[in-house]
This record gives structure tokens, C-alpha cells and sequence, in this order.
């Protein structure tokens, strides 16, 4: 474990420090639960600060490691760490900062700072897209960078679509702020799953926005894992298998989101003894 920080900070140390720093306050804020019982929308007030925090954490650290293997334009990468990092601190600064007040921090416009808080948020969580955006246009066009080293077809394509995956998290992060809620079919706050709180009365786009938003780690994995197979499979076989499973993972994400906007839980109250 030791080895893979020390691996992730030299890769880019704006973004591990950041992501760290995420972690630690995501710890802190778990003791804080034990000192502090306030609710909202039937939930702690600080477990969604808590999730957010290790969300992004992974996702910084995660960058960390993309970035290492792009060689140039180095202003680029550099604009691209620092941008990330910044706008991710402001995020889950106004997040932990409307948790503190004992206020929702998502489509809030009770007040004037209230809604003021939400636009920036929205605003902040915009150009993080566009910086994942960029990303990804660096790992499509080898003629306007240059690799640092050969990437296995399977693997380069799990970094590639990984980052696909997060614009569609995004596209669905825009559809809940149009909608100006999370919940399909109920307000939100009623009843949820344990620590997720996705809806177990009615459907719920945090469930695809959750898995499309985290397969920036799930597939860039299983496509490092095809791309270690025995040396006597060929790069066509290795890209067969990765296939498969991205369809799968793609069949799962728009299954949970058609779910969702048809506004059917995920998992249904009665299935855990609530209904």
C-alpha cells in the first residue's frame, strides 16, 4: 500500500496531495457523525460530505495516474492537475460548508446564498468536465501527444472509456439539476438504501450517475488486468475479452438508468424489510 502512494505522488503531486488531503477530512468527518447526530433529509449531515470526499479523493489520485502517462504538451498537463484539484476544493468546500449551516448543498434555492452556493457548484462541476473532456481528447489523438510509454491496446482503451464513462455521469448530473432533484417520481428525502440513501420508493438517478461516474476506475482496471494476460494471447483476443465486459458494464449503467427515469427503485423497500 506503502508503494502504490508513493507511486501516485510521483506521478503528480498536486493531485495526490489534494486527493489526500480529501481523505483525512473524509476520516475527520466520520468521528465527527459520533459528535454531531443532526439529519437531513433523513441522513446524517455529514455522510454526504463523507462520500463526496472519498469519491473525488479516488478520482484525483486516479488522474494522477493517467496524467503520468502523457508525455506532452506539458502546460497542458500541468493546467489540467491544478484545474482539477482547484475546482474539486471549491466543490467540496461549499459541500462541507452547507453540511456545517445544516443545509442541502444540492438543489437548494431557499435562500439567496443557498441558491447562490448551488449555482457555483454547478458552474465549478461544468469545467471539471471540460478538464475530463480535455483529458480524454490527449488519449485520443496520439499525433497531438506523445505517450511516455507503449500502453497495451486493452488498457489504453479502459483509460479511454473510463473517462467517456465520467461525461456520461456528467450528462446525468445536468439531468438531475434540470430536474432539480435526484428522486423520479417521489420528492427527495423519503426512504433510501443504508449510506447511499438511493430511493427505495421510487427511481433514482444517483444509482447510474454512481456507476457511470466510477467507471473511470473500473475500466482502465479491467483493461490493465486483459492486458497482463499470457503473453501468447494476442492484443485482438485481449480487446475481445475487455469488449465484453464493457458491454456488460454499459448494459448495467443504462439498465439502472432506465430504471430510474421509469421511476422504479434500484432495490425496493419490501426487499429490505421496509415495505
Amino acid at each position: 500500500m506503502r508503494a502504490l502512494v508513493a507511486e501516485v505522488y510521483r506521478r503528480n503531486r498536486v493531485l495526490a496531495a489534494t486527493g489526500s488531503l480529501f481523505a483525512i477530512l473524509a476520516l475527520a468527518l466520520v468521528i465527527a457523525i459520533v459528535f454531531d447526530r443532526r439529519e437531513l433529509l433523513g441522513v446524517n449531515v455529514w455522510i454526504k460530505p463523507i462520500k463526496f470526499l472519498v469519491s473525488v479523493a479516488l478520482y484525483l489520485w486516479t488522474l494522477a495516474w493517467f496524467l503520468a502517462y502523457l508525455e506532452r504538451p506539458r502546460w497542458v498537463l500541468r493546467c489540467v492537475a491544478w484545474s482539477a484539484a482547484g475546482l474539486m476544493l471549491i466543490e467540496l468546500s461549499c459541500i462541507i460548508f452547507q453540511a456545517a449551516r445544516g443545509h442541502t448543498s444540492h438543489f437548494n434555492n431557499a435562500t439567496t446564498l443557498d441558491a447562490g452556493i448551488f449555482g457555483i457548484m454547478g458552474l465549478l462541476i461544468l469545467l471539471n468536465t471540460i478538464v475530463e473532456g480535455s483529458v480524454l481528447v490527449l488519449f485520443l489523438l496520439p499525433r497531438a501527444v506523445t505517450l511516455r510509454k507503449q500502453l497495451a491496446p486493452a488498457y489504453l482503451w479502459g483509460i479511454r472509456l473510463g473517462l467517456v464513462s465520467t461525461l456520461f455521469s456528467a450528462a446525468i448530473g445536468m439531468e438531475m439539476i434540470g430536474n432539480n432533484q435526484h428522486a423520479v417520481g417521489v420528492p427527495d428525502g423519503g426512504a433510501g438504501l443504508p449510506v447511499l440513501n438511493w430511493s427505495t420508493e421510487a427511481g433514482d438517478l444517483r444509482g447510474a450517475h454512481a456507476i457511470t461516474l466510477h467507471g473511470v476506475q473500473l475500466l482502465p482496471w479491467v483493461g490493465y488486468l486483459f492486458s497482463r494476460r499470457p503473453r501468447s494471447e494476442s492484443s485482438r483476443a485481449q480487446l475481445a475479452g475487455f469488449s465484453a465486459v464493457v458491454a456488460v458494464y454499459a448494459a448495467v449503467a443504462f439498465w439502472t438508468y432506465w430504471q430510474a427515469i421509469q421511476g422504479l427503485p434500484l432495490v425496493a423497500g419490501a426487499w429490505l424489510g421496509s415495505g
